[in-house]
């Protein structure tokens, strides 16, 4: 069977800390999220540069292992600049039964991205109606399911939570978070439409019980009055915010619910909210009309380029490009078109997956790649397959950066949705150290050196460089009266005589033009974590003197220009940077 169905966290993961060991011993306990600025104008950097070079001959070996018939097209982007930092496009040199579409693929080629799609619903939700609405439940917007909670109510004999859902309890944000417990699909590839299903042992149903829309190529999509019928047939998986589980029919109803919200129809409000404004030109909520830049293995109806899905398009249809993505990535990560805050909620987990390295959002597959310092970068990804179509979008908000997959293919010569895999695990393991590498070197270039104080009365100091480990390291540090700041950690029992303290500043994300926050954490290492618990989080802000952070620091700059002093808050004190 052919599936637009989504392989749920599909990343190889590098070897990781065992979480389930009592105690690690552990260098550094990051705070979570970026340990320098984001780097900017990485198409000058010598290091992505090195980098791309050497993924160049990787991908072009690994293109001529496959087959007739297999296309692809990735990307590496960032926020401020406009071009793709990277892309790499194959075509297959033969042609077996193609005829129609584009024959040679770039970054305007038009594949479908399956469940990817569910990112701009979710994003169009966001930007029409915002995410106060997720606490809402469903019935409150979707009267098909009026009745059915009447019947499932705790007074009535009818209802049995193992057959029924209790509609009442499912919210809007279940939904965009595959928190539901609701079935994944309601007809499509239902096996009773499989010739001969009934020869394996299956039994034999009566003609109603089997679907005749929205199951399989040839059939019509279900309209929203067989979707319902079939819809209250399905049990529960489990009970509304136990548990993540798949859903496809889940943004459906996400998007009957914002119709009922806004009065307005959900293919409209993804094109003038989304596409438009971003100038997605070669994307859509269903089928282009014009295949002029469509990639179209063998044919329209094999490769499921003229799958049609109805009303379940919200789920899994929409149609775009590399470009296209990359310009939907940039906007998410600067907020176009999203609040800053709003954007913030929305790239977050909303719940953990039984694997401690991937949690899920809204709708987004979170994967939670960990160094060998404990630092954890957090990478939203949306990957999706429908027929021989396998995409996927990758953010990572630490580092400002996206990276996108399109492939298209003979599942014989693609192993389904290997060869995504294949390439998403690539550009990972190539670019997230080098884009790492680059912060790390522009975070030397702008905040390394020595700082001392700008007041003659004063004679602290102290030396910020940037090393192995996260974060921005201070060192040789004196305070006001000149005392060693590890004789100050000792008198307030920070560490034992076989520890060194260590100070690492990280970015808050807090600036305006000339100011920059950082906070830092004051560990006494090696220390010991119980269960790999990092417990900087709760530390922060947690010694005040005169009511400020003593782990507060600010940068001031010159307006585009390099850092000038640092004032460590709690001293009350400008240190100048002076080399």
């Amino acid at each position: 069977m052919l599936s637009y169905l989504v392989s749920f966290f599909f990343l190889t993961l590098p070897s990781f800390v065992n979480l389930v060991n009592t105690q690690t011993t552990s260098l550094h306990c990051p705070i979570l999220g970026p340990d320098f600025p984001a780097p900017q104008n990485l198409s000058a950097s010598v290091i992505i540069s090195n980098a791309e070079a050497s993924h160049m001959k990787l991908l072009s070996d690994y293109a001529s292992t496959l087959g007739n018939d297999t296309f692809f097209s990735i990307s590496l982007f960032s926020v401020d600049e406009d071009e793709l930092l990277f892309q790499y496009h194959h075509s297959p040199a033969v042609l077996s039964g193609h005829s129609i579409g584009v024959h040679t693929v770039d970054s305007d080629s038009i594949y479908r991205i399956g469940s990817c799609s569910k990112v701009f619903s979710v994003w169009t939700f966001l930007i029409e109606a915002g995410d106060s609405y997720f606490n809402d439940p469903i019935t409150r917007y979707v009267p098909e399911l009026v009745a059915a909670v009447a019947q499932s109510s705790n007074n009535t004999v009818e209802f049995d939570e193992v057959d029924n859902v209790r509609w009442d309890d499912v919210t809007l944000g279940d939904l965009a978070s595959q928190m539901g417990g609701i079935a994944r699909d309601v007809t499509l590839e239902d096996l009773s439409t499989d010739v001969g299903i009934t020869e394996l042992g299956f039994p034999v149903l009566s003609k109603s019980e089997i679907p005749d829309c929205g199951a399989v190529v040839g059939q019509s999509p279900c309209d929203r009055e067989a979707f319902f019928k079939h819809l209250l047939l399905h049990h529960p998986n489990f009970h509304a915010s136990a548990t993540p589980a798949y859903s496809n029919i889940a943004f459906q109803l996400l998007a009957y619910a914002l119709e009922k919200i806004t009065n307005k129809t959900f293919p409209d409000m993804v094109s003038n909210d989304i596409f438009k404004p971003l100038n997605m030109t070669h994307s859509s909520y269903s089928q282009p009309a014009d295949i002029t830049f469509g990639v179209i293995p063998f044919n329209e109806t094999a490769s499921y380029w003229s799958f049609p899905m109805g009303d379940e398009a919200p789920s899994g249809a929409f149609y775009s490009s590399t470009n296209d993505l990359a310009r939907a990535g940039r906007s998410i990560l600067t907020n176009s078109l999203l609040s800053p805050a709003q954007t913030r909620r929305w790239l977050k987990p909303v719940t953990h997956t039984s694997n401690p390295y991937a949690s899920v959002g809204a709708p987004w597959e979170i994967i939670r790649v960990q160094d060998p310092n404990n630092r954890i970068t957090d990478l939203y990804t949306k990957g999706g397959d429908i027929g021989m179509y396998h995409a996927n979008l990758i953010l990572s908000p630490d580092h400002n950066i996206g990276l996108t997959v399109l492939v298209a293919g003979d599942p014989s010569s693609t192993t389904n949705s290997g060869v995504r895999t294949t390439l998403e695990n690539s550009l990972i393991d190539t670019f997230l150290p080098a884009v790492e590498a680059e912060a790390r070197q522009q975070a030397s270039t702008h905040f390394a050196g020595t700082y001392t104080a700008a007041s003659n009365a004063s004679n602290s100091s102290f030396t910020i460089t940037t090393d192995d480990s996260p974060g921005l390291g201070l060192f040789n540090i004196t305070t006001l009266n000149g005392t060693p700041l590890q004789t100050i950690a000792d008198s307030l029992g920070l560490g034992s005589a076989n520890q060194t303290l260590s100070v690492r500043l990280y970015p808050t994300g807090l600036k305006t033009a000339t100011r920059m926050s950082f906070r830092a954490t004051l560990e006494a290492l090696p220390q010991v974590m119980n269960r790999g618990w990092c417990q900087t989080w709760v530390e922060l802000d947690g010694e005040l003197y005169g009511g400020v952070g003593v782990d507060e620091f600010v940068f001031g700059f010159e307006e585009g220009g390099e850092v000038m002093w640092v004032e460590w808050s709690a001293l009350r004190e400008r240190l100048v940077r002076i080399g």
